[in-house]
């Protein structure tokens, strides 16, 4: 490309920020009227979910539910939910997703179904839960109010770019047996058509990204893409770490991407004949002038800052809460004078909060569901009921066909928002170990052990522990094994976790480690004196498979506790 001809390149950006308000304003516009409604509905909490129990009732009007329960058939208050139907898990429903999956219509729900969604579950297995057309909506009346909100307040915004990491990575999983797609192109089919062609104008991404054959390839051709645009404003991702792991890339590869920056090219290394077909579907600009500069500041300091690559670098959406925290308190330093704005609490099975910039913590979505919480006595409360301070696992009812389904989710509530709750996201209830989106249980992680104990050596002792530092992983502690064996023994525990679709999933994108393998001689009498120094009788004490207590490193790796590295590379 010649100077003239980067250039024109330059002015058709400058052009183009004139373009991304436009586009601002009628996004602005397209989402008020949802915005408007969710500001009259947080001042009226129980009003509000009224008419979501009303949308819930009609959605139920002769299925099966409504035949077992026939109490639902003229509810109007919430506060008798509790009275005409149980607290139920995903084990509850299981048999009726089934039969929704083999094409049975109003087993759960009347409304059209769209599609199903996959979600891991805390145990580790595999979920499919229905998305209706209805229950769409109702997704909608949540996600719309939160993006005006963050366009409305950070009016930086306006004139910039956005990349949102919504193109999964993987292949799309087949039909149901009845012909129902699993699985949605990007998270952005959540939202209005009309909106989704909107935002559209302002992302930087491609379709081609998704096609890429791996992590590493994406990752890389992900950074080549984004280092075009010195206009990027915001980021969107879910884990902190996905994106700590993009500027790692950047750090590693920063001479190969300003050669392919300079060039037009994506030159991602170890490529093959696949990947250059997708490669060549990207969009690809040569800005050689770009390149130098950015090269200068490489020679400067050492490594390609980010104000530096994207100067108009604002906001940065991520989760903060629960075991996110500590990796966004970390992210933070490499982004000084960006926003770290916390996602609210969205789940496959629904739509719990959304950040709003008036509110202490995230507001509940008070129009999109109906939501109970449940307390550790056992006794429920509505939204309109839960005392600031409160600490409450999350039950759900969708239009999707979910009553009273027990989340899993635990939140506090931190303040109010009108008479709507704002909660804080506190980590899954039970052991569950969710460093990443993996969800561990305890009650998973037995049954790997004792099934690897099956097939290779069984250890006198296994205990899985997850280790919050770079590079996240988890160590496996064992006694009774030889060096070789307990090698073997790590690395078939390690590709028996990937067997679940959350943990390969973290693995394959690089945010979770292999498990590190720890041999501890005398380690069951340790743990035992451990937990003595914390004051349980040695009667009492039980030896779990997953601990998520920090402290049982420092008890289990002391002097004598020689590491064997890691486990398996296996990526699933």
């Amino acid at each position: 490309m010649t100077g003239a001809q980067e250039s024109v390149g330059w002015l058709g950006r400058v052009a183009g920020g004139g373009v991304r308000r436009a586009v601002h304003g009628a996004l602005l516009a397209s989402m008020w009227p949802a915005a408007r409604s969710f500001q009259r509905a947080v001042d009226d909490a129980d009003g509000a979910q009224r008419l979501a129990l009303r949308r819930v009732v009609a959605s139920l009007q002769g299925t099966l539910v409504a035949r077992r329960h026939p109490g639902l058939v003229d509810l109007v208050d919430p506060a008798r939910l509790r009275d005409v139907a149980p607290l139920t898990s995903y084990d509850d429903i299981a048999a009726d997703i089934d039969a929704m999956a083999n094409g049975a219509a109003n087993v759960r729900t009347n409304s059209s179904l769209v599609r199903f969604e996959r979600s891991g579950g805390s145990s580790g297995l595999q979920k499919l839960l229905p998305m209706t057309r209805h229950f769409l909506a109702d997704m909608q009346r949540g996600l719309s109010p939160w993006l005006h909100d963050l366009y409305r307040h950070d009016e930086r915004l306006a004139p910039t770019s956005s990349y949102w990491s919504i193109s999964p990575i993987g292949s799309r999983a087949r039909p149901t047996p009845g012909g129902i797609p699993v699985g949605s192109d990007d998270d952005s089919d959540y939202l209005p058509s009309a909106l989704q062609a909107l935002l559209r104008q302002v992302l930087v991404s491609s379709p081609a990204l998704a096609a890429l054959p791996d992590v590493d390839a994406c990752r890389y051709a992900t950074l080549r893409l984004l280092m075009a645009r010195d206009d990027l404003g915001l980021i969107s991702v879910w884990s902190p770490t996905f994106l700590s792991l993009l500027l790692d890339t950047l750090d590693t590869c920063a001479d190969r991407l300003l050669d392919d920056l300079a060039d037009g090219t994506c030159r991602i290394p170890g490529a093959n004949a696949a990947t250059e077909v997708v490669v060549g579907r990207l969009p690809l600009t040569a800005l050689p002038r770009r390149a130098e500069q950015l090269r200068r500041c490489l020679r400067r300091n050492g490594r390609l800052e980010v104000a530096d690559v994207w100067p108009h670098l604002s906001v940065v959406s991520l989760w903060r809460d629960g075991e996110s925290a500590r990796f966004a308190q970390s992210l933070a330093a490499r982004l000084p004078g960006v926003v770290l704005q916390g996602k609210g609490l969205l789940a496959t099975e629904g739509i719990i909060t959304i950040p709003l910039s008036s509110a202490p913590a995230p507001v509940l979505c008070v129009q999109s569901h109906v939501y109970e919480f449940l307390l550790d006595d056992g006794s429920v409360l509505l939204p309109h009921e839960v005392p600031v301070g409160c600490e409450a696992e999350v039950v759900l009812s969708t239009t999707a066909g979910l009553l009273r389904y027990r989340l899993g989710d635990r939140v506090r509530v931190e303040g109010r928002l009108g008479t709507t709750p704002c909660l804080r996201f506190l980590g899954r209830t039970g052991t569950v170990s969710d460093l990443v989106g993996e969800k561990l249980s305890g009650e998973l992680v037995t049954r790997v052990l004792d099934h690897v104990g099956s097939v290779v050596d069984r250890p006198h002792f296994a205990l899985l522990a997850p280790v919050r530092e770079a590079p996240l992983r988890y160590r496996l502690y064992v006694d009774g094994l030889s060096t070789a064996a307990a090698g073997r023994f790590g690395a078939a525990v390690d590709d028996a976790l990937c067997g679940g679709h959350p943990y390969r999933y973290a693995r394959k994108l690089g945010q979770l480690g292999p498990v590190e393998v720890v041999q501890v001689p005398g380690a069951m009498p340790r743990f035992e004196q451990w937990r003595i120094r914390r004051g349980q009788r040695a009667g009492n004490i039980k030896f779990p498979t997953l601990c998520l207590d920090d402290e049982c490193h420092e008890a289990l790796g002391g002097a004598l506790t020689p590491s064997l590295g890691r486990g398996s590379e296996h990526h699933g």
